[in-house]
């Protein structure tokens, strides 16, 4: 089984994280753990090589490359597919469901009574839960990438959800309600001991003001701060579902990845674009000459079926490969910015 098809299966294990030797004798080795549990290792480079890697990855958040025993390693955290959870059945659900899967979210529908939670009114949803909303969401894995959205038919429901909810990560709350409601929620939960610093979080109206009046409409106001919290939290870095499983079918490709910056830059390590044989390409790490350079040496990269580290400024040119950014001086910090770029074929990747 190949390595991104062993993030594919295992991306919703908590804190997976992996890594790759982007320059050195192991160049295109690679690791990948679940917490200290190790998933894979590459035979290429020994047991202490990998240790001294795991070292690194302690409280891994971000992308980051760093040196093992004079090898560049880039290491990132995958971070599984964001999880929308609906709290209620209702008028609003129906197109917020549809619009969500389409988006790319998995989605789990809930509501108490089982007329309303079913799959032949929300076939698009990956779960619909017909039960009390408390032992539903404690079927939710307690992931940070999971996104709530309460629009139950009653203040006491919605008291119930975040009541439950306050207790678990998440990366977005929201709660459908007039002032009064949402004033009436709040006494609520303080009555239950869960103060304002939770409640503050809570999004309220829920959904950005664009003067949204039918159900469609508040699930498109709904949907337009939902992606623009997930947007924030990723910044375009990292492994998109889209991006994976295009991995996993494009027979011939080349991943280009950004391990590392300086100066000012559009895109940040951990920002891929897959290049594909006839030159096309899925996502961005920036555009610019910079880009298109990357585009050239993809197809390259795929016709020598071999891995390639570059160093470019955002004009396209190539930079000083063995000095650090950090010797590097102006005009490349102060006008154009740089970017090392991690050039691999996907090919039994």
């Amino acid at each position: 089984m190949s390595y991104f098809q062993k993030i594919a299966d295992l991306r919703h294990s908590s804190n997976l994280k992996g890594c790759v030797v982007v320059n050195g004798p192991y160049q295109l080795a690679r690791g990948l753990w679940a917490g200290d549990q190790k998933i894979e290792t590459a035979s290429v480079a020994p047991d202490l090589f990998w240790d001294l890697c795991l070292q690194k990855l302690d409280d891994l958040q971000n992308p980051q490359l760093f040196q093992v025993a004079g090898q560049k390693v880039f290491a990132e955290p995958y971070e599984g597919r964001a999880h929308l959870v609906i709290c209620g059945g209702g008028h609003i659900p129906l197109s917020l469901v549809d619009f969500a899967h389409k988006i790319g979210f998995a989605v789990t529908l809930m509501d108490d009574r089982p007329d309303m939670a079913t799959s032949e009114r929300f076939p698009l949803a990956d779960f619909v839960y017909a039960e009390d909303y408390t032992l539903a969401l404690r079927r939710i894995p307690d992931r940070e990438n999971t996104y709530y959205v309460i629009v139950t038919r009653d203040p006491v429901y919605d008291q119930v959800c975040l009541k439950e909810i306050a207790r678990r990560k998440y990366a977005y709350i929201g709660m459908l309600g007039s002032k009064r409601r949402i004033d009436c929620v709040r006494e609520g939960l303080e009555n239950n001991g869960i103060g304002q610093d939770f409640f503050a979080q809570v999004n309220t109206p829920i959904g950005l003001d664009i003067g949204a009046q039918t159900p469609e409409e508040i699930s498109i106001a709904i949907m337009a701060q939902l992606i623009a919290v997930k947007s924030r939290r990723s910044n375009g870095v990292g492994l998109s579902e889209e991006l994976l499983q295009s991995i996993l079918t494009q027979k011939q490709a080349a991943l280009a990845t950004i391990v590392d910056v300086c100066g000012t830059v559009p895109r940040q390590a951990g920002t891929k674009m897959l290049v594909l044989a006839d030159g096309s390409c899925l996502s961005t790490i920036g555009g610019s000459k910079m880009e298109e350079e990357v585009r050239l040496a993809g197809v390259q990269c795929i016709r020598q079926k071999q891995a390639r580290l570059l160093r470019l400024d955002m004009s396209g040119n190539d930079i000083d490969p063995y000095a650090s950014f950090s010797d590097l001086q102006a005009p490349y910090t102060d006008i154009r910015g740089m970017v090392e770029i991690f050039l691999e074929p996907t090919i039994n990747a």
